[in-house]
């Protein structure tokens, strides 16, 4: 699914090619501590590993700087368009959103997290809530 980096000579700018197909497009896109999601119009997600490099860059404000990325691994989460990603780097999540279903994925391997057997997947019903107040 994904190429090489080319560097264009005399210029910083890295062109990262992604996609093989022209029919394919990136519908979303996500980041989470070294890692880049990108969601695509036929079901993948694409996974970039970006290595960054501590100094002082004086035509920036910012400290940090990205030296490389490199495409990791592309996954089939869904036969739709992914919708949506949303990376929650506290919990080493990513949810994609594909269709109608919502995937919990582990940020690192992208396999998916099974919802805890006490957490309840339908929403409250009205007479729940009623009874509770």
């Amino acid at each position: 699914m994904h190429g090489g980096v080319e560097k264009k000579h005399g210029s910083s700018l890295m062109l990262l090619p992604v996609l093989n197909s022209r029919a394919t497009r990136i519908t979303c896109m996500d980041y989470n501590e070294s890692m880049i999601y990108a969601g695509t119009s036929d079901g993948y997600l694409l996974t970039f590993e970006f290595e960054t490099m501590a100094g002082d860059d004086s035509t920036t404000s910012s400290s940090t700087s990205i030296c490389a990325v490199k495409p990791r691994e592309t996954s089939r989460v869904g036969r739709t368009a992914v919708l949506q990603i949303q990376a929650v780097p506290d919990a080493s999540v990513i949810l994609v959103l594909c269709g109608h279903k919502l995937l919990l994925l582990h940020s690192r391997t992208l396999l998916p997290i099974a919802p805890s057997s006490t957490a309840s997947t339908a929403p409250p019903s009205a007479s729940s809530s009623r009874d509770s107040g």
